[in-house]
């Protein structure tokens, strides 16, 4: 993965991690994530093509809305 051969995961200790793997198991490689990216095959109505699909842990759009980030 990325983050264990590129990245020295201790020094993020403070953020949430965004980790990918395209599978229907979840990501082993982290101990903590606030997101997984499980598929870039996903489909959506309205929308062409292939588009991600994502798993939050995280309610991002409350955390987004109360500190008025990105538009809210």
């Amino acid at each position: 993965s990325g983050f264990k051969c590129r990245v020295n995961v201790n020094r993020l200790k403070e953020y949430d991690k965004w980790v990918a793997k395209y599978s229907v198991f979840k990501p082993s490689y982290m101990n903590t994530y606030g997101m997984w990216q499980n598929s870039n095959k996903g489909k959506i109505n309205g929308i062409s093509g292939n588009v991600d699909t994502d798993v939050a842990y995280i309610n991002y759009s409350t955390i987004m809305k109360k500190k008025h980030l990105n538009g809210f």
